[in-house]
C-alpha cells in the first residue's frame, strides 16, 4: 500500500495545481444518487486461479470512487465481504478476507474548502481493520463537498472523464491464501452493526448513513461493488470486467490454444545468436533477408562527420567499452565550428563512474581550464585577443577519462553527455568574437561494460526518444571499420544513416521498431521507441492515462499472470529500463507529468528514473 500511497501523493500534486487555475463549483442534481464505486486497476471484478491463493496472499489495492454526488456534507461508510459473515457478538468474519492501510486518497475526489486535502476535512477517519470510514467535509457545515471537475462541467456522474481519476479513499484487499473457492463481494453494508466501542454492559449500534447540508434526513446512495472470484483448481478462464455506475458487468473469456500446420516458403534469413555480454538481445529470432535494404551503405574514413546532416555545430562524444576496473578514455570531437572565442562549458557523467579526469585535446591552440573535482566537469577557456579559433572538423575538444565500477555488470552502459551548466546561474555557453553565444548540439557517448577487452558490443541494447526529430549515436564497438552493415525494421519510425561501425538514428515519428547491426553473420539488436519516452497510449503526451496503463499491466502480470500491453507498448512503459513493468515505472510518469504539465517546470527523465537510456540521461 505504501505504493499505492506514493502514487496518490504524486497524483495530489497534480491535482492541487489544478484547483489553482480552475474554479470550484458546487454540483447540485435532483436525480442523482450518491454513488460509490469500488475498482482495482479500473475494474469492478478480478478473477484469481487456485494456484494463485494457493501461494500465498493476494493484496488487491482498492479504490473508492464517488462517480455521481448530489451534493454530501458527511459519510459513515461500513464495509463489508458478502453478508460479512456475522458472529453471535455482532462481529464480522468477512470470510477471512481483510482490508489493510486504508487511507484517503491524495487528492481526494473533493475539492475546494479542503484543496483537494482529506487531513483538511472536518472529520476524516478510516479504520481499515473495521472496514469503516467517518468523514464530515468542512467546518462549515452548511457546505456541500463539490468536485474536481473539468472546466465547463456542469454535472458530477460517471459520464465525465474525471469521475473514476481522483478517487475518495483507498486501501488494500488482502485475499488470504487457500480461501475457499467462490465469489466474495466487497460492498457497503446495509444493516446496522455493533460499533467497535461497545462493550458488554453498553452495546452500540451504527449504520451507514450519508447526509448532505441543509437536508434533513439522510441521502440515499447507491453502490458498484467489488467482486473477487476465486476460481476451483484447474479452471482456466480469464474474466475482464466492463464498468458501469449502476452495476457490475462481467464477462469471461475463454481462451483456446489452437495448433494449425503452415508451409512456410523458405527464405534468406540472417540469425540473431547468443552472445555472452548479453549484447544482441540474445534471442535466436531471425531477421527476414527482404527487411533490408538493397543497396550497400558506404563508409568512410570519418565516419563521424559522414553521419552528421547539415552543418550544425556539434559536440560529439565518442563511444568506448572496457571490462569491469578497467580505465577507459573518451574522445570529445568538434565538428561544423563556425568560430569560437572562449566557452564556459559543464560536462555531465553517471555518477557510478570513479577517477574522473579531463585532459585538453588538440582543436584550439589555448591553454584550457579543465576541472575534474565536481560532476559536472567544467572547462573554461577564451583567446587571448578575442578572436575566434575554428576547430577542424573531427579535432578533439577534451579527452576525458574514468575508471569502471569493480562490481559493473556486463551489458551495463553509462552515458556521458553534455550539461546544462554547473547550476542556473552558471550555464554552459560557447561564445564567438562578438560575444554572441552559439547554436551547440551535442550527441552523448557511451561506456558499455564488456567481458572482454575484444569483445564487440553494441553501445545500446535499447533507446527511447524524448520528441519526433531526436537522434542517437548507435556504435558497434570493436567491430572493424567498414564491416558492419546497418538495417531498420521500419524506416517510417526510425531512420538509420549509418558509416561503417557507426550510425545515428532519428525518431520520424511515435512508435516502435528495432535496429540491427550485423557483423561477421551476428546480428546486434536495439529496440526503438520513436517518439515521447513513457507515452503508453502514444497520443503524443505524458498524463496519468499513461500511468493507470502501467498499473493495470501490473496487476494484470502479478495478479492473473497474463499481459495487459502489447509488446511495444511494454517497452515504452519500462521507464526506469529494468526489463519490467511495475509500480516503479508508474511512479516517474506521474511526477513527470506533474512537473511538466501541471507545475509547469522542465522534469528531467534519467533523474526520475536513473535509467541510463533515457533521453535526457548525461
Amino acid at each position: 500500500m505504501r505504493i499505492q500511497k506514493m502514487l496518490s501523493a504524486l497524483t495530489a500534486c497534480c491535482l492541487g495545481a489544478t484547483a489553482m487555475v480552475s474554479m470550484p463549483m458546487q454540483v447540485n442534481a435532483a436525480d442523482e444518487t450518491l454513488t460509490f464505486d469500488f475498482q482495482c486497476a479500473g475494474a469492478n471484478s478480478i478473477t484469481l486461479t487456485a494456484e494463485a491463493v494457493a501461494q500465498g496472499d493476494v493484496t488487491l489495492p482498492i479504490s473508492i470512487y464517488i462517480t455521481e454526488n448530489p451534493g454530501v456534507n458527511a459519510i459513515s461508510l461500513k464495509m463489508q465481504i458478502n453478508d460479512g459473515q456475522e458472529a453471535e457478538d455482532g462481529s464480522l468474519g468477512n470470510y477471512g478476507i481483510t482490508m489493510v492501510d486504508g487511507d484517503f486518497a491524495s487528492p481526494y475526489c473533493f475539492d475546494s474548502v479542503c484543496e483537494g486535502d482529506a487531513n483538511l476535512a472536518l472529520s476524516a477517519i478510516f479504520t481499515s481493520e473495521k472496514m469503516n470510514i467517518g468523514w464530515i467535509y468542512t467546518f462549515d457545515q452548511t457546505l456541500n463537498a463539490d468536485a474536481y471537475a473539468e472546466a465547463g462541467t456542469t454535472s458530477w456522474d460517471s459520464s465525465v472523464s474525471w469521475a473514476t481519476q481522483y478517487a475518495f479513499a483507498e486501501a488494500s484487499l488482502v485475499i488470504p491464501q487457500g480461501i475457499a473457492p467462490g465469489t466474495y463481494v466487497l460492498d457497503v453494508r446495509r444493516e446496522k452493526y455493533v460499533n467497535a466501542l461497545s462493550t458488554d454492559d453498553n452495546v452500540f449500534y451504527s449504520q451507514t448513513r450519508c447526509k448532505a447540508a441543509g437536508v434533513e434526513g439522510a441521502l440515499e446512495y447507491n453502490t458498484v461493488p467489488f467482486t473477487v472470484i476465486v476460481e476451483e483448481e484447474g479452471v482456466t478462464e480469464t474474466t475482464t470486467t466492463e464498468t458501469t455506475t449502476e452495476s457490475t458487468t462481467t464477462e469471461t473469456t475463454t481462451t483456446e490454444t489452437t495448433t494449425t500446420e503452415t508451409t512456410t516458403t523458405e527464405t534468406t534469413t540472417t540469425e540473431t545468436t547468443t552472445t555472452e555480454s548479453g549484447y544482441g538481445e540474445t534471442t535466436t529470432e531471425s531477421v527476414p533477408a527482404e527487411t533490408f535494404p538493397a543497396e550497400v551503405l558506404p563508409d568512410g574514413s570519418d565516419a563521424y562527420a559522414d553521419l552528421l546532416a547539415g552543418e550544425d555545430f556539434t559536440y560529439i562524444f565518442g563511444n568506448v567499452a572496457g571490462t569491469p576496473g578497467s580505465t577507459v578514455k573518451m574522445p570529445v570531437y568538434i565538428y561544423n565550428d563556425p568560430g569560437t572565442a572562449g566557452a564556459m562549458y559543464y560536462i555531465d557523467y553517471d555518477a557510478a563512474l570513479q577517477d574522473a579526469a579531463i585532459t585538453q585535446g588538440t582543436a584550439y591552440r589555448i591553454s584550457m581550464q579543465c576541472n575534474a573535482n565536481s560532476n559536472p566537469l567544467a572547462v573554461v577557456w577564451a583567446t587571448g585577443d578575442g578572436g575566434n579559433m575554428t576547430a577542424k572538423d573531427g579535432a578533439v575538444f577534451v579527452y576525458l577519462s574514468f575508471t569502471i565500477p569493480e562490481d559493473a555488470a556486463v551489458g551495463t552502459t553509462y552515458q556521458v553527455g553534455t550539461a546544462a551548466g554547473k547550476d542556473e546561474n552558471t550555464p554552459t555557453e560557447v561564445n564567438n568574437t562578438d560575444g554572441v553565444a552559439l547554436d551547440l548540439k551535442s550527441v552523448n557517448g557511451t561506456i558499455t561494460v564488456v567481458a572482454a577487452e575484444d569483445e564487440v558490443a553494441l553501445n545500446y541494447d535499447r533507446y527511447s526518444f524524448a520528441g519526433v526529430g531526436d537522434s542517437v549515436a548507435l556504435e558497434l564497438l570493436n567491430a572493424a571499420e567498414g564491416e558492419v552493415q546497418w538495417y531498420t525494421s521500419d524506416p517510417a519510425v526510425a531512420s538509420v544513416v549509418a558509416s561503417g561501425n557507426m550510425a545515428v538514428v532519428t525518431a520520424e515519428t511515435t512508435g516502435n521498431c528495432q535496429v540491427f547491426a550485423v557483423y561477421n553473420g551476428v546480428t546486434y539488436v536495439c529496440e526503438i521507441r520513436g517518439g515521447l519516452f513513457g507515452d503508453v497510449d502514444a497520443n503524443g503526451k505524458i498524463d496519468s492515462s499513461d500511468a493507470i496503463l502501467i498499473l493495470k499491466e501490473y496487476n494484470s502480470k502479478t495478479i492473473m499472470g497474463v499481459d495487459f500491453l502489447t509488446e511495444a507498448e511494454r517497452l515504452v512503459a519500462d521507464v526506469t529500463g529494468e526489463g519490467i513493468v511495475d509500480t516503479q515505472d508508474a511512479i516517474p510518469v506521474l511526477t513527470y507529468y506533474t512537473i511538466e504539465s501541471i507545475i509547469g517546470d522542465d522534469a528531467s527523465w534519467f533523474e526520475l528514473t536513473g535509467n541510463p537510456n533515457a533521453p535526457d540521461a548525461p
